[in-house]
């Protein structure tokens, strides 16, 4: 449905003037890239190169990222050295970056009943490291939704290290029609939220398949997805900053789900 709102109305958490139902409003040009991205995305996936090359195009246009400044060596000084000055050529020892190394294969199968959601995200930082941790704790798929930039973003594949060419993920417009799509398919939406009604994670009862939502990184899960999920989640602070990054906070989640829900553990 399209309709005029007044600009100050935009954003996420808006009531609907029709239904009176939460949503987001976008300006109407917004949701159709976003449309486009989708159309982009399935195309792909049927292997039109055409839609592969667009994708590509769309989602690595040059961002403003501040300072491109890298560091290009790592240096390390033998600990029994007498030298205490900077090298100015060659490192003593080449130290070599292994993050990216992957196992032949996983320890353990892909939890196929262990889904996350992200909800309009907007690093690709963040994503990438969704990826990874996804990929790397077990879990089935991914499904990303409205903003949040998806593969092949430069900065998502970066952080990934190739998670996203073994993790299952899709891509949908709405983050609601990415979780009804799941509730589909007999997964339960827990929504990773400080809410005045979010149970601790530690305390929480984890549906037999159970899709995580992950929200924005400033206003998180969007009101009209909190709205059809009946359960949410908290993780407990300790200290004075009330939340964490998106990114860590689904890593700690994750983790604590995987492990009750794995078939595999001793």
């Amino acid at each position: 449905m399209t309709f005029t709102v007044p600009d100050t109305s935009l954003g996420r958490g808006v009531e609907c003037p029709h239904c009176a139902r939460m949503m987001t409003a976008r300006p109407y040009e917004v949701w159709e890239r976003l449309r486009q991205r989708e159309a982009l995305f399935l195309a792909s996936r049927e292997g039109k190169v055409h839609a592969t090359q667009r994708l590509i195009h769309t989602e690595n246009q040059v961002e403003n990222q501040g300072s491109r400044r890298k560091r290009t060596r790592l240096y390390h000084r033998d600990e029994h050295s007498t030298d205490t000055s900077t090298p100015t050529h060659e490192p003593y020892f080449d130290l070599s970056y292994e993050s990216g190394q992957m196992a032949e294969r996983p320890a353990e199968p892909p939890n196929p009943n262990l889904a996350v959601v992200l909800d309009d995200l907007r690093s690709q930082w963040n994503v990438g490291a969704i990826f990874r941790t996804c990929e790397g704790l077990g879990w089935g798929r991914l499904v990303l939704c409205g903003i949040t930039p998806i593969p092949p973003a430069k900065r998502v594949t970066k952080v990934s290290l190739g998670a996203e060419a073994i993790l299952p993920w899709s891509y949908h417009a709405s983050s609601l029609d990415g979780v009804r799509m799941l509730e589909s398919e007999g997964f339960t939406p827990v929504a990773l939220e400080l809410t005045t009604d979010a149970v601790p994670l530690h305390d929480m009862a984890i549906p037999e398949r159970c899709a995580l939502i992950i929200g924005n990184e400033v206003s998180g899960v969007s009101k009209e997805v909190l709205a059809s999920c009946g359960k949410r989640v908290a993780i407990p602070m300790a200290g004075r900053k009330a939340s964490l990054n998106a990114a860590i906070a689904f890593g700690i989640a994750a983790q604590h789900i995987r492990t009750a829900k794995s078939p595999y553990r001793s």
